[in-house]
């Protein structure tokens, strides 16, 4: 009888009211149940240590994009100075160019044949300007092409936008230029010489080394009927293909005068005699036919 009266006096176990009168004491001291203060401690640390970390994080992202650009704006600079570098010269060549060709003009006249040849090689070669009927073709990218590509884009030479003007086309246009007759070529104003070569780099387009702007402008010189023998044979087919098949814009226009500069990027090679003291005839690498409608101008000075 004595347990059973125990139990009915007190059913709780003497467990749970100590648990309980501890929990009731915390709570009135302003603490959290089951929180020691070293637990909070501990949270708080963490806490500051993650917040620094990302800090530090969010720091070091932003530093590289600032260095990028200040080495970007460093490199368009000298960039910059390099080609107003490349145009001085080329300015100094031209004007030694067209001293050259007033000395050869007033020298011996017993050298009148050596003189005279030597100017039919510079109109062969292209250090002669030169001036007459010509034909205008615009080349441009479609309008489209302005927006990044992506990269399973890549046609026509590896170019990663099929609307885009590459080397490859500037090159087409211009040997079906030199096929319909065409005697001097320029492109953007440089001229194309027989040692020159029309390249790209990335997607940029070289001629003689030196970048190209678009609208891609190519002036050549010949007949009067150099517009119309292009338009009907390769060069016309490849202008109407780019402009049906890949949306870019194509411009032929025939024009009674066009001028061509005197090439400036020439390389210069040296000969020898042979053993019988014989002079060497030297036979120009590239030649272009009916040299008769066009006529040379001095090179700018």
């Amino acid at each position: 009888m004595t347990l059973i009266n125990e139990i009915m006096r007190s059913p709780i176990d003497p467990g749970y009211a100590a648990a309980a009168a501890r929990k009731k004491a915390q709570q009135e001291g302003g603490r959290s149940p089951g929180v020691r203060p070293t637990t909070r401690l501990v949270v708080l640390t963490v806490t500051v240590l993650l917040g620094l970390l990302v800090g530090t994080a969010i720091v070091n992202l932003r530093l590289p994009a600032a260095a990028s650009a200040q080495a970007r704006e460093e490199l368009v600079q000298r960039v910059d100075a390099a080609n107003a570098a490349v145009a001085q010269r080329g300015e100094q060549v031209a004007t030694l160019q067209s001293q050259i060709a007033a000395l050869q003009r007033s020298g011996d006249p017993d050298n009148g044949q050596a003189a005279t040849r030597a100017a039919t090689l510079g109109l062969l070669v292209g250090t002669v300007a030169m001036a007459g009927p010509a034909v205008q073709i615009t080349l441009d990218d479609a309008p489209e092409s302005a927006l990044p590509a992506g990269p399973n884009e890549a046609e026509r030479g590896g170019q990663f936008n099929p609307g885009r003007v590459v080397a490859s086309d500037v090159q087409a246009v211009a040997n079906a230029l030199w096929g319909a007759g065409a005697e001097a070529i320029a492109i953007n104003g440089h001229r194309l010489t027989s040692t020159s070569a029309i390249r790209f780099a990335g997607q940029a387009i070289l001629v003689n080394y030196r970048p190209l702007t678009r609208p891609y402008v190519i002036t050549a010189l010949g007949a009067p009927d150099l517009g119309s023998r292009f338009s009907a044979g390769e060069g016309g087919a490849y202008l109407e293909q780019l402009a049906s098949a890949y949306g870019a814009r194509t411009d032929v226009r025939t024009l009674p005068q066009g001028a061509v500069p005197a090439g400036t990027a020439l390389t210069l090679r040296y000969a020898r005699p042979e053993a019988s003291q014989t002079p060497a005839t030297t036979t120009p690498t590239e030649t272009s036919p009916n040299q008769t409608s066009t006529t040379p101008q001095e090179a700018p000075s």
